[in-house]
């Protein structure tokens, strides 16, 4: 599709990054079931079942749940099933905790943003134009 014009359009899905374990192999058996060329993973805390996860985990309290959020996005950085993570920025909006400074939140970002030396291999960012996945991660400042 689209060759003729001299575009190569790829086939991908956003799917969940969730904590649950025996829901996220779920996931992952669906992913490895089809042929994705492009896997964006995405946590989005504002969904009930999210929410339900974090009242059994006992995140109340706003600084817990900004931790293990981000701290989630890094395990599923790691994890090899995503070739990149879509909008870590998102857990600011929609309500789960009250608007916040990432600065204050500064260690536990890094920690997520920066964890080329141990994300698997699969799990890269792709370069805008590029049709197929980079080796290399993309640094966020």
């Amino acid at each position: 599709m689209g060759q003729g014009m001299g575009i190569h359009v790829l086939c991908g899905i956003e799917a969940e990054v969730f904590p649950v374990p025996g829901i996220q192999e779920a996931i992952a058996g669906f992913l490895s079931s089809q042929n994705f060329d492009f896997i964006l993973g995405s946590l989005h805390h504002q969904l009930p079942a999210y929410r339900k996860y974090l009242a059994a985990k006992n995140r109340s309290q706003d600084a817990a749940i900004i931790e293990g959020y981000f701290d989630e996005l890094s395990q599923a950085a790691a994890s090899g099933l995503f070739h990149s993570l879509a909008h870590p920025d998102v857990i600011r909006i929609y309500g789960t905790v009250r608007p916040f400074e990432p600065k204050n939140y500064e260690t536990v970002i890094r920690r997520f943003l920066w964890p080329a030396p141990r994300m698997a291999p699969a799990s890269r960012s792709i370069p805008a134009g590029s049709p197929k996945v980079s080796s290399n991660f993309t640094r966020i400042h």
